[in-house]
């Protein structure tokens, strides 16, 4: 759960240019606390799937402005799957899949 969390927060963080330690001010900010208790490290380890901002992930989700579900919601590939041996044969060669 938590690397698809970490990839989704990467990615939106990166979307708006800013740096792990933009995003970390931008949390404390949004819940009221003062000092940094979530710093540049923290961000890196949530992104890496180090560690789950449980208690965070509504004050990233209001930082990021999309709602807690896009965060939890698993990436989608990036990239094709890669081509098949079948994808290189000629139509009605024998080594080709059967149709069903």
């Amino acid at each position: 759960m938590g690397t698809s969390i970490g990839a989704n927060i990467k990615r939106l963080r990166e979307q708006r240019g800013w740096s792990q330690a933009r995003l970390a001010r931008e949390v404390c900010q949004a819940a009221g606390v003062i000092g940094d208790p979530v710093g540049r490290q923290e961000i890196s380890r949530w992104e890496t799937g180090k560690r789950t901002p449980r208690e965070w992930l509504p004050f990233l989700a209001a930082v990021l402005g999309v709602p807690v579900d896009v965060l939890r919601a698993p990436q989608n590939p990036a990239e094709p799957p890669l081509p098949t041996l079948a994808d290189f044969l000629p139509e009605g060669d024998p080594l080709s899949p059967l149709d069903e």
